[in-house]
């Protein structure tokens, strides 16, 4: 049985976060929708589903700095079974508070239902090895499959 290639809904407006994002999953076959705040991200899962979200806490013209946990609400209304993945990033990572502070809102995305957490900047691996991961049906490019056979 064929899989269709995955498609992943990146809610960010950060442009350093979305290159990122859009070289990885370029890299790896997955077709991704950009939706830089709550409007637009509603409407790209209203025309089509995905198959993964990423989903920045932090978005420009929200009521409060975790406004992306009022979005999640709303995304789990409209597609319940879509795994999603928050965002966040850290002003100063070595700041013990500021990590303490990522801690604390990731426990708090883990606990409203997102699949994992990642910080910012972004790692490349981390993204891949959650596509891997959260897409285990969909057609997602790995090291092994890109490799031809030696014999």
């Amino acid at each position: 049985m064929a899989h269709h290639p995955a498609s992943v809904l990146i809610v960010d407006d950060e442009p350093q976060t979305i290159r990122l994002m859009l070289e990885v999953l370029a890299r790896k076959g997955i077709s991704a929708r950009l939706a830089g705040g709550r409007k637009a991200a509603l409407d790209a899962l209203d025309r089509t589903p995905c198959d993964l979200a990423f989903l920045s806490i932090r978005l420009a013209g929200g009521k409060g700095p975790l406004n992306g946990f009022e979005l999640l609400g709303a995304m789990r209304s409209i597609a319940p079974e879509m795994p999603v993945v928050m965002m966040a990033g850290t002003e100063e990572p070595s700041d013990s508070s500021a990590l303490q502070s990522g801690t604390q809102t990731a426990v708090r995305a883990i606990q409203a239902g997102c699949r994992d957490f990642l910080l910012k900047p972004l790692d490349p691996q981390a993204v891949e090895d959650l596509l891997i991961a959260l897409l285990p049906n969909r057609r997602v490019a790995t090291a092994a499959s890109d490799r031809k056979s030696v014999v």
